[in-house]
């Protein structure tokens, strides 16, 4: 076929979790069916368009739901051996939800921008109609709306890190805003950012000098510290990062008692204790495994744009004696801020 449009509009949005699937694997099925079976022509004025309906709640930064929805597509075609498939129109507006068209070009992009730009939207009346003939990502991001609460934990974070004497830390951020930029500031730190597979995240860092980034579950990750902010609840973070903290166990060094590893989560809060408890329970069995206590444990919610989420803290030593000052510093240092 010379073009293909695919019409989402009647689908359920897709939330972050399911925008960042499909930028991983191009989890749309009809469109790495389209690819796969070479369905588009490699021809002068070929295009291949879609609609698609998302929740922007989700999103890291601002249009980061439409970064992952361009990163699904291009991959997708990059595994049917297209090779580039390039933005020629972004089209965002309101309905009964968020909704973007986006345009793609096949090899000669520039005929398909020139129809497209001679093509009036004039007439057209719809709620934040925003028209782009052209997307540029990496670009300077601005944080979505969720991150803000990421900005309340911050200086318990940096506390938490400098207290436990943990400067090989690895960290999870959605969008990398708030928290990630303030431990780099500590020139001791040494960070490792995870990005769970997410290519956007990945190329954002990148773009914004940082070196070390760990893409897919890792085969060794050795860390004092192993911090896991994300959007999700417990059923997805045991899918998404549990494989990681059973990998974060098994590769810890105990050089001396007085030792200590933390560990913090934050996971969107549901209402099934029994999820949670659950999660606790494989926690500290994996601590048991290597021999370590939990010597001391918090949790307290943070709210945001309606929704709440749980801040989970564990620290594990070899040495049971945390000591009692030790958690008065902690637990009033939680209290105040």
């Amino acid at each position: 076929y010379d073009a293909i449009w695919l019409d989402y509009s009647l689908v359920s949005p897709l939330t972050g979790r399911q925008l960042r699937q499909l930028a991983r694997s191009g989890s749309l099925r009809d469109v790495a069916f389209i690819f796969h079976h070479k369905l588009l022509r490699r021809v002068k004025n070929s295009w291949f368009g879609l609609q698609l309906n998302y929740c922007p709640t989700g999103e890291y930064w601002k249009d980061s739901a439409i970064d992952w929805i361009i990163k699904g597509v291009q991959n997708a075609a990059a595994s049917g051996g297209y090779g580039a498939l390039e933005v020629v129109e972004v089209v965002r507006f309101t309905a009964r939800s968020p909704s973007v068209c986006i345009i793609f070009g096949n090899l000669y992009r520039d005929h398909i921008r020139q129809a497209v730009s001679t093509s009036s939207m004039d007439h057209i009346r719809l709620a934040g109609l925003d028209r782009s003939t052209s997307w540029d990502f990496p670009r300077r991001l601005h944080p979505g709306s969720s991150a803000k609460k990421y900005k309340r934990i911050l200086s318990y974070t940096r506390f938490m890190m400098r207290i436990h004497k943990a400067t090989n830390i690895a960290i999870h951020e959605p969008g990398f805003h708030h928290i990630t930029p303030l431990l780099v500031e500590d020139s001791s730190n040494e960070i490792t950012c995870l990005t769970g597979g997410d290519e956007c995240q990945r190329e954002m860092l990148l773009n914004r000098g940082f070196t070390k980034i760990c893409g897919h579950l890792p085969t060794r990750i050795n860390a004092d510290a192993l911090l896991l902010f994300d959007e999700i609840g417990v059923k997805f973070w045991k899918i998404d990062w549990l494989p990681l903290v059973e990998l974060w166990f098994d590769n810890i060094e105990v050089v001396s008692e007085n030792k200590w590893f933390v560990l913090i989560s934050m996971i969107n809060v549901c209402n099934d204790a029994e999820a949670h408890l659950q999660l606790e329970s494989i926690i500290k069995l994996q601590a048991d495994k290597q021999s370590l206590y939990t010597v001391f444990e918090s949790k307290y919610v943070v709210r945001n744009c309606g929704l709440s989420s749980l801040v989970k803290s564990y620290v594990f030593s070899k040495d049971r004696s945390y000591g009692n000052e030790m958690k008065r510093k902690v637990e009033v240092f939680s209290v105040i801020n």
